[in-house]
This record gives C-alpha cells, structure tokens and sequence, in this order.
C-alpha cells in the first residue's frame, strides 16, 4: 500500500512516499497528532512566558528609579524631597520617618481632580480606622497642572480637610518626580489615582481606587495576585452589584429576596414597570422586593430629582436617592469592567469573553438608558434587560410557564432569551474623559452579533448589524 504521510510542526513540513501497513500507519498518525499535541502545549507555554516577561518589563518602569528597595525612605524621598528650602525639607524627613516600613497609598491630584472620589475614600478610611481595619497610611501628593495650584492658603485648606498625611508643602514635589509620575504613572489633569507603595518602596498598583470601589479593605494588599484571587471565586450577582452602599436599604438583598434594580428616567416606564411586576408577583405568590438606583452623575439630575420624588410620592418602591451612593454603584460597575478588560489584555487572549465581562458591558450601557432593570436573588447570577425588553417578558409570566425544577428567576431568563431572538438592543459603553484607563477596542457583548469590535464613538457601542444593514446608528455621549 502507497500513501504519503505529512506531519506539521511549526511550520515545517516533512513529506515522504514509502510502503507501510494499516497498522503502521495509524500508530504514525497516532504519533503525529501528539507531536502536533505537544507543540501547542509548548507554544502556549512560550507565550505564557512572554507575557510574564513582557509583565515584568512593564513592572519595572512604574518603579521609582535608583532606589534599593531596602524599605520606602528612598521612594518617598524621590516624591516629596525636591525643595531647596530646608525649614520644608525637614518637615519632609519627619514626614518620611513616620512612613518608613509601612503600605502607603499615594493619592496623587490636581486641582481640578473630581472630588467625589476623595469624598468615598475619606469615608472608607475613617469606616477602616474606627473598625480596627487600618492597614495603610494614605499620603496626598499634589501635582500642579500648571494652572496655578492657588494660594497656600488654599492648599493648607484642602489639606486640613484629609484624615490623612499631605505633603507639606506642593513645591516639595520636584518637576524631575511630576515628570514621572505623569509618564510612568500615567497621571492625567483633572484626575485621581491611588498608587500603592509596599513597606520596601515598591509600586505594586499604579491606581489601586478600582480595587478599593469593588473590595474595599478586601482589597488590601492591593496587587494584582490578590485582585486575581478575590476574582476567582466571584459571580456576578445582586448582593455582589450593591454590596453595602446602603445597609438599610439593601437589607432585603442581604435576605437573599427575589430583587429588581431598576434606573432611568422614564417615569411613564417606572409606573407601567411596578404596576405589572406587583400584579405577576401577586398572581403567582412570590415576594419580591423593587429598588430604584437612578442615573449616573453625568445625565440631567432635575429629572432624576423628579423621579425620585414620584415613586417616594407614589410609593412604587425603594429609592436610592443619595447622589454619592448613586455615583459609587455606577463607579464600582466601571471598575469591575476595567478590570476585566485590562486582565484579558495582559493575558493577549483571542478567546470569547467570560460570561461576567459581557454582563458587565450590557449593565454599564444602561447609565444613559431610559429605562432598564436587573433581577437576581442572593448569591445566584443575575438576569436583566432594557426597558421594553423587561415590560414585554413581565406579560409573559404567568404561574403555566414554571416548571417545577424552575424558579421565577429561571423563568425570567428563558423568556428574555425568547424575545431577544426577534429583538436585537444597541449597547454603548461610556468612559469618562480623561480618564486614568480605558480600553483600545471592546468586543460587543452580544454573542450573536457580527461584528468583531464595537465601534468607537466617543462612546463604545453595537447595533448587532446583520450583513444587509447599511449603517451603524451612533449616539453622542452626554
């Protein structure tokens, strides 16, 4: 018998005509598809390699440089040591020794950083110190932008404000230690990040505030190992997405009861939307409890006022109606999308995304919806949807579609499922500008979409077009 055996590695190809058996054949054949086996082992391995290497690279240009590494003295006098004036320098010594062998936060601003970031921190810090949990010393470093940092009178007055250390005075931060902390921490105008120095001075998280939204003191000691490890075990779920932003108010999630969220400003929807979710609920005994989040921070807040006070008025359900709280829920869904994002593209992977990274783009594009809901139960994955998807699901429930294995949940989900086939909703992701990170290129969330990125607009979206759709539709950001 004549027959041609080929056998692939790497790109080489070996090609050779002789007699063999059957039998010899197959056991060649066998051979071969586990050399072609072991090279793609070998090949994932060189690549994992590299990405290890390429990590450590990148690693090492956060550091600061010529330190020893010993402790953090050396560290924190690069930053906060670059004043001729020896009254500031030693107060700037004093400063250090007080900081020497610990983990230390750097809270590095301007004055045009967003304060609602340093508002949440000062109220985790002061939460950690009265439980006992203070693991850290936070240290604000100021870096002028240029467009004049003010008056001392208004440094001294922003700085008395902070339960934590401040350096004594800006012009200690020399322009040599601004200069890297613009470009090897990547520090924009009109922004804040939490650097994290360990007890030897190393940089171990150049903005450690998408740790802190998600874990809080979790999330100490802020690398990437722990943020990976804190993951892991995770899910996606309504106790996960409130956490405890507001303990009395979440207290019914905490009960593990059946919950909607629900946002936006349609309150013709929010009426239509309790109205028929109460009916089904009675109709088929299950107890089920409704919170209103609201609006991100960027949208108009006269309406979202509004609509707080109709559903207050109208009793339709809870409300969170605190603006900081509303700003840390959309906060913290941002920070778990980025990381996602960024811990894919460390790992270079041409894979689908997990199934929490899509959830996570389809929630974060409702900030600017109109209407929208999510629903889960305890520590069970959540199920949600754009207004008209959910109104239309809701007239479908009834206590004949449940089966017995079944709860509400699963049954919410099977009927979302079969209304999507014939309804495809847009989805499109916001990120501040400026922002400390956001992402090149994003995958649409909809597995059934055919397009291989969402278009980027200002905004990141999809409209799932099909092959005869002749144009994108593209909304402006707020």
């Amino acid at each position: 018998m004549s027959s041609v055996l080929k056998i692939s590695f790497f790109s080489v190809e070996l090609s050779c005509s002789y007699e063999i058996s059957v039998a010899e054949e197959k056991e060649l054949s066998e051979y071969a598809d586990q050399l072609n086996r072991q090279t793609e082992a070998y090949i994932d391995l060189i690549n994992a390699c590299n990405r290890v290497i390429e990590e450590i690279a990148a690693d090492k240009a956060y550091q600061i440089p010529e330190i020893s590494h010993v402790d953090n003295r050396e560290a924190l006098e690069f930053l906060i040591k670059g004043s001729d004036d020896k009254g500031l320098q030693t107060v700037a010594a004093t400063l250090i020794s007080q900081l020497k062998g610990k983990h230390v936060l750097l809270l590095v601003s301007d004055e045009e950083s967003p304060r609602e970031e340093i508002f949440l921190l000062k109220n985790m810090y002061q939460d950690a110190i009265q439980l006992g949990k203070q693991q850290f010393s936070i240290l604000w470093v100021p870096v002028n932008s240029g467009l004049g940092m003010g008056t001392d009178h208004q440094f001294k007055t922003q700085s008395k404000s902070m339960p934590w250390y401040s350096v004594p005075h800006p012009s200690l931060i020399s322009e040599k230690a601004a200069k890297f902390i613009k470009e090897n921490w990547r520090f924009q105008s009109k922004t804040n990040i939490l650097v994290v120095l360990d007890p030897q001075g190393t940089v171990v998280n150049i903005n450690a505030f998408h740790m802190l939204w998600i874990w809080q003191s979790q999330a100490f000691p802020f690398t990437r190992s722990r943020e990976r490890a804190l993951w892991r075990t995770q899910t996606l779920n309504i106790k996960f997405l409130m956490d405890d932003i507001d303990p009395i108010l979440t207290q019914p999630i905490q009960e593990d009861k059946i919950t909607f969220l629900y946002g936006g400003d349609n309150v013709e929807w929010v009426r239509k939307f309790t109205t028929t979710l109460k009916k089904v609920a009675g109709d088929m005994g299950i107890p089920i409890e409704l919170m209103y989040v609201g609006k991100s921070s960027k949208g108009d807040q006269t309406s979202t006022s509004k609509m707080e006070e109709a559903i207050r008025r109208e009793n339709l359900s809870l409300v969170l109606d605190d603006k900081m709280q509303c700003w840390f829920f959309w906060s913290r869904l941002r920070s778990m999308l980025i990381f996602k994002l960024s811990h894919q593209r460390r790992l270079e992977s041409d894979e689908s995304e997990d199934w929490t990274t899509r959830q996570l783009k389809w929630l974060l594009g409702y900030e600017t919806e109109k209407s929208w809901a999510v629903l889960g139960k305890g520590d069970g994955e959540v199920t949600h949807g754009l207004g008209s998807t959910v109104l239309q699901v809701l007239t479908m429930c009834d206590r004949s579609r449940i089966s017995e294995s079944e709860s509400f949940i699963d049954m919410f989900r099977n009927l979302k499922k079969k209304v999507l086939e014939s309804e495809r909703v847009c989805c499109q992701v916001e990120f501040p500008i400026p922002s400390s990170w956001m992402p090149d290129m994003m995958r649409c969330p909809d597995p059934g979409c055919k397009l291989e990125m969402m278009d980027e607009r200002i905004v990141f979206q999809c409209c799932h077009p099909s092959p005869s759709t002749p144009k994108m539709k593209y909304f402006p950001a707020d």
